[in-house]
């Protein structure tokens, strides 16, 4: 038999990837920035696999800043820093990534307990370390939770009269897991009347929107996951916007058409067999009055679009339960109701 192939670490590599990572968790490197200077060297397979992965580990469509976002993904970057700083060999590959007693959470080491280790001496070796404590305690934070107590403050204000619906919904910033319940939640916002909720004249439409946003604090403040799916997780055609834009064209002709007729009207004597006819005005006056209601509806179309897209691309129980599914709903209400 062969002799088992000996696993590399390349010290100077991890140490570079090291502080690499604890830059851009502290907002200091851009993502370009971290992906241009990754080392390109080979030989150590953490390395190896880092530098496949790392792009779809740090880059992410929804933030704008181009910095880091701490969620779990900065979580993960963590552990890579405490690996890093370790002199373990990395033995995970694809044959064994289901490998029993392995546990994929504590990746890119083999288990939870080899992590508390790892952490510990790293923790001993960087005391009074601003870097490295400022890693630990990113490590230490749940991100999970910070994110949905910052939307259930956001949700507050727009309660209180605080901030719009619209406001709310920019604001709203939940992390990598929760990002199904992000869209779900910003599809509703993008529903509601661009006012602010205490402004609403209509009782009924403000108690029922009321309702809504109290039972999403309360999905909040669980650890549930949302199964609902949400339209903009959906790929292909979406047939209201193109059928809205051909109204839109079909309503500009009218208009057009209106208005030639009205001009007709009113610049040449609309005289038929010597007797004074309103017809020609009456015509141009009726398309004209047709044409500012479909102006007028789509103006409103901004605002009843998401509405429609709300409402067709739900799925998961009632429209009342949401963002519940029905059985996790009266679960919830039975408990409030006993502990009342």
């Amino acid at each position: 038999m062969g002799e088992a192939k000996e696993i590399v670490v390349d010290r100077r590599a991890r140490d570079e990837i090291f502080h690499l990572i604890v830059q851009y968790i502290a907002k200091e490197i851009s993502d370009n920035q971290f992906l241009a200077r990754f080392p390109r060297v080979a030989g150590d397979p953490l390395i190896d696999f880092l530098q496949r992965e790392i792009p779809d580990l740090i880059l992410d469509e929804s933030n704008k800043s181009g910095y880091c976002e701490l969620d779990e993904r900065s979580h993960v970057l963590c552990r890579c820093a405490i690996f890093l700083r370790s002199d373990l060999p990395y033995r995970w590959r694809k044959e064994n990534w289901f490998k029993v007693g392995w546990d994929r959470n504590a990746w890119p080491f083999v288990s939870m307990d080899e992590l508390n280790k790892a952490k510990e001496l790293f923790k001993s070796q960087s005391r009074d370390n601003p870097s490295s404590e400022m890693l630990i305690k990113t490590f230490d934070t749940d991100w999970r939770r910070v994110r949905r107590d910052e939307a259930i403050i956001q949700l507050d204000n727009f309660l209180s009269g605080k901030a719009t619906a619209d406001e709310v919904r920019k604001q709203i910033l939940l992390s990598f897991s929760d990002s199904n319940l992000q869209d779900n939640i910003r599809l509703y916002l993008s529903s509601l009347p661009s006012t602010k909720l205490p402004s609403l004249t209509n009782k009924k439409t403000r108690s029922r929107i009321e309702e809504t946003i109290h039972r999403c604090i309360r999905f909040l403040q669980t650890d549930q996951q949302c199964i609902w799916k949400s339209c903009l997780n959906q790929e292909g055609i979406d047939w209201l916007t193109i059928i809205s834009g051909l109204l839109t064209i079909v309503m500009l002709m009218v208009m057009t058409l209106a208005g030639f007729i009205v001009v007709a009207a009113l610049t040449s004597p609309p005289v038929v067999s010597g007797h004074f006819s309103y017809l020609p005005l009456l015509s141009g006056l009726s398309c004209f009055s047709i044409s500012l209601l479909a102006v007028i509806g789509l103006i409103r179309l901004p605002v009843t679009l998401p509405r429609a897209r709300f409402r067709n691309s739900v799925h998961g129980g009632s429209r009342k339960s949401w963002p519940f599914a029905e059985e996790e709903f009266r679960d919830t209400s039975d408990r409030a109701s006993e502990s009342k």
